[in-house]
């Protein structure tokens, strides 16, 4: 299943002069932390636009939990990875040696995961295997699991980006939404207005 060329995800430290400081290779992690058998999650076809072979897991964002932010499950200096191709996120330990936190099935060519606390991630669920064409912003708490659907709540709401897009918490509690193949902006407030 892992032919060759195939991209090999990895995450770089780097210093703010530019110098690199330490190589976390996404592969490694996952063997050495008992998550091998999602590497052989994606379809053996090809897709049109970019086959497993070629980007098995499509790692599209990497978080750092803030040091002024309350600890909970996740603690300053934590790594909260994106893994589009294998519709997973999870969240290593600062030393990117453990996995503290996997979550896999309940988002579909995701992006953007974003720590909200020490035990809540918001994620921007492009949802593009769905039938009514509808994405939407989670949140995941992973505490107990749930899932809780943040925008949109109901039908006029909707919105659809089949690929990127990225979502915001502003400081007013307002969510900013870009709708990327749209080309749309979205400002949701805490009652969807």
């Amino acid at each position: 299943h892992l032919k060759t060329p195939r991209t090999v995800s990895s995450i770089l430290k780097v210093s703010p002069e530019g110098k690199v400081l330490d190589e976390l290779r996404i592969l490694d992690l996952l063997d050495d932390n008992g998550y091998r058998a999602y590497l052989f999650m994606g379809s053996v076809k090809p897709s049109p636009v970019v086959g497993p072979q070629a980007d098995i897991l499509h790692l599209n964002d990497v978080e750092i939990f803030p040091a002024d932010m309350e600890a909970g499950l996740f603690e300053p200096g934590d790594i909260l990875v994106s893994l589009r191709n294998i519709n997973s996120i999870f969240v290593a330990d600062a030393a990117f040696k453990k996995i503290k936190y996997w979550r896999t099935g309940d988002f579909v060519r995701h992006h953007d995961p974003d720590f909200i606390d020490g035990n809540r991630i918001s994620l921007y669920d492009n949802n593009n295997s769905a039938r009514d064409d509808t994405s939407r912003i989670i949140t995941i708490d992973a505490r107990t699991d749930e899932i809780s659907v943040r925008y949109p709540r109901n039908d006029g709401d909707r919105f659809f980006s089949r690929i990127a897009g990225k979502h915001q918490r502003l400081p007013n509690g307002n969510v900013l939404i870009t709708e990327s193949t749209a080309a749309r902006a979205i400002e949701v407030g805490p009652n969807d207005e």
